[in-house]
């Protein structure tokens, strides 16, 4: 080819590429149109009001909880919350009940608005960005803070698991949603949650201890290794809660699920605590091997938890390893 063929060729090619890329962007715009007229117009509508983009609490995850939790024992010192699971999972429940119609949005956190806080319906009910939101949520839950509501009180040792007032929390709930039926089914749930409440220790049969959060600490990424068994102290205490057919394992010290770094598969991969999202990464099974002890699978990749190199020290970290029934892969639990 010469090069007068080679410079008729590229401008036709040249040509041919501007035409597809013309076709691709007319799909493009049809999908987009079509996308459009089959969404209703409330959820097309800019957040910020009931009805529009997305459920209540919609930007509301664990990690919120956490963060409310943490500005929460900052401000408060008789109902500091210890087991942040616990609480974790009761604020679970109540987003799942929010109203943003009622005259009093315990929670602040009904819908996310991209302009700060505004009123979200006729009553009154603010409505905040995250950061908002967690402080005006945490300062919500504290009855020095909220004078609105003088039942609130109950809801805090609740949380604190100091005692389950059933009377006063029903008091505290109705000051805002005056629904019985809600009420009801709210309360229901956070009773069955109070008093069905069973951490457990994870102890090694080869090493006789505990799987521990080292150093105590609760950010993402901490690490999981073992230590001598305290007197259930919360960094070696974990909710295992049923996901399908298997477990999220929850430290009650951090609120955060055991968790394979990465999603690796391989031998050797590392196990630390990260925010829970339900993945295959933190899903393990429990399975039974005899005399009290359990092996840990992951989902992910039918790997075992395994103390490395069979070490029986305190510090000796965890991570995953084919299966081979060894001590150091099995571990006596108590199942909810």
């Amino acid at each position: 080819m010469n090069g007068k063929d080679f410079v008729s060729c590229w401008e036709e090619y040249a040509v041919l590429g501007k035409l597809a890329k013309e076709v691709e962007m007319k799909k493009t715009l049809f999908l987009l149109v079509v996308l459009m007229l089959l969404i209703p117009s409330t959820a097309r509508a800019a957040p910020g009001k009931p009805g529009e983009w997305g459920p209540p609490g919609y930007t509301v995850d664990r990690s919120f909880w956490f963060d409310v939790i943490n500005r929460y024992n900052d401000l408060e010192s008789r109902y500091r919350i210890t087991d942040f699971a616990f609480a974790m999972e009761a604020l679970e429940y109540w987003k799942g009940h929010e109203m943003c119609e009622g005259d009093w949005n315990p929670l602040a956190t009904t819908w996310n608005t991209v302009d700060g806080t505004k009123i979200c319906n006729e009553k009154g009910v603010r409505c905040y960005t995250r950061s908002a939101g967690v402080r005006a949520t945490a300062a919500s839950l504290i009855a020095s803070l909220n004078t609105y509501n003088q039942y609130i009180e109950a809801v805090q040792r609740m949380l604190a698991r100091q005692g389950f007032d059933e009377e006063r929390i029903r008091k505290a709930i109705k000051k805002w949603a005056p629904d019985g039926d809600y009420t009801e089914a709210l309360i229901r749930e956070w009773k069955i949650l109070y008093y069905n409440w069973r951490p457990t220790t994870i102890v090694g049969k080869g090493s006789g201890r505990c799987v521990d959060v080292s150093e105590w600490e609760r950010r993402n990424g901490a690490k999981i290794h073992i230590w001598r068994c305290g007197n259930n102290q919360g960094n070696q205490m974990w909710y295992l809660k049923r996901a399908g057919r298997y477990y999220l394992i929850i430290s009650i010290h951090s609120g955060k699920c055991l968790d394979v770094k990465d999603w690796n598969r391989s031998n050797g991969a590392i196990v630390h605590q990260w925010d829970c999202h339900g993945g295959a990464n933190q899903q393990w099974r429990i399975r039974y091997r005899g005399g009290g002890y359990y092996e840990i699978v992951s989902a992910h990749s039918g790997k075992c938890l395994d103390v490395k190199d069979r070490r029986t020290n305190d510090g000796a970290v965890l991570h995953m390893w084919d299966c081979w029934r060894g001590d150091n892969q099995l571990f006596r639990l108590s199942l909810p």
